[in-house]
């Protein structure tokens, strides 16, 4: 019996690291936002992280995610998606993409600051399709512009 208790914690740990979600809530009058990064949220091959924020304004807005990227092996590339949706339930809408295809350190932008959105949940979608490399996500910045 422990030896199954021992395989089943050690199946659930090496399953979390093909997927990682980290959520955060924007508080009332809050419209800046800095993920607090470390060594988990580094990307290798066919691997997912997912960053979400609930925003939950009254009024619409317009958003800009910069990302900071840093190639750490291999030959990278990395697909980046910025969607949103107004309900728990709901399926994510794309906003914005960009691809991350370097071997060095690279800072991109996606962003919506051309028209209103009235979205409540903000998603990030980080997928490897590289089967060689590794890439650090160094930084996660999110600015919600507030123009009503």
């Amino acid at each position: 019996m422990k030896k199954l208790i021992f395989f089943l914690a050690l199946a659930a740990v090496c399953f979390t690291g093909y997927s990682q979600t980290r959520s955060t809530t924007l508080k009332q009058g809050t419209y800046y936002y800095e993920f607090a990064l470390g060594a988990s949220d580094t990307i290798i091959k066919s691997d997912t992280l997912i960053y979400q924020v609930l925003v939950n304004k009254p009024e619409p807005i317009r958003l800009q995610v910069q990302i900071d990227m840093d190639s750490i092996s291999g030959s990278s590339h990395d697909s980046i998606f910025l969607e949103g949706k107004v309900f728990p339930g709901d399926s994510w809408s794309a906003i914005d993409t960009a691809v991350f295809a370097h071997t060095g350190t690279g800072l991109l932008t996606l962003q919506n600051i051309t028209s209103d959105m009235y979205y409540r949940y903000y998603r990030l979608n980080i997928i490897s399709t590289s089967a060689t490399g590794k890439n650090k996500v160094a930084a996660i910045k999110v600015k919600i512009w507030k123009l009503h």
